[in-house]
């Protein structure tokens, strides 16, 4: 069976059992990283920051000039959704490949974890930023059918 059958057919839950299925064996901890560009952290980037008083950096938000907009229809936020579900997507996927190189058939206790790497990164001479990372975890094993009583 090639990596991709043997992901495609892989269970992975959020839950630490699988009704039906008994863990003959735990493998490990599995992890699937995922990099992207934020757009959205490259305009909070360009927003003026300031010192706090406990000396950490926070944002500056002048009174009127705020584009939040908390009433909006989560249509008009559709193609944000869309990102963060592929980002999630692929992030599974990549956990799935490493949960299958530990010889397991099934994840469990399935989490997720969103980080912003840093806020400045050069290509080519340019400084962009945003670069946000999301990791899926959870722990590799491998499961057979649970026998009838």
């Amino acid at each position: 069976m090639s990596d991709s059958e043997s992901t495609s057919v892989m269970l992975v839950v959020t839950t630490s059992t699988i009704a039906g299925y008994r863990i003959v064996e735990t493998k490990g901890a599995a992890l699937g990283v995922v990099t992207f560009y934020d757009p959205l952290e490259e305009l909070r980037s360009a927003l003026p920051q300031s010192l706090d008083e406990d000396g950490v950096w926070r944002e500056v938000i002048p009174l009127g000039e705020t584009t939040w907009d908390f009433g909006k229809n989560p249509q008009d936020f559709k193609d944000v959704q869309e990102a963060a579900l592929a980002g999630r997507e692929h992030a599974i996927k990549a956990m799935k490949v490493n949960a299958a190189e530990f010889g397991a058939n099934a994840v469990i206790d399935l989490r997720f974890d969103s980080c912003l790497l840093n806020t400045k990164y050069s290509v080519g001479g340019i400084v962009a930023h945003g670069i946000r990372e999301i990791v899926a975890y959870g722990t590799a094993v491998v499961i057979e059918k649970a026998k009838s009583e």
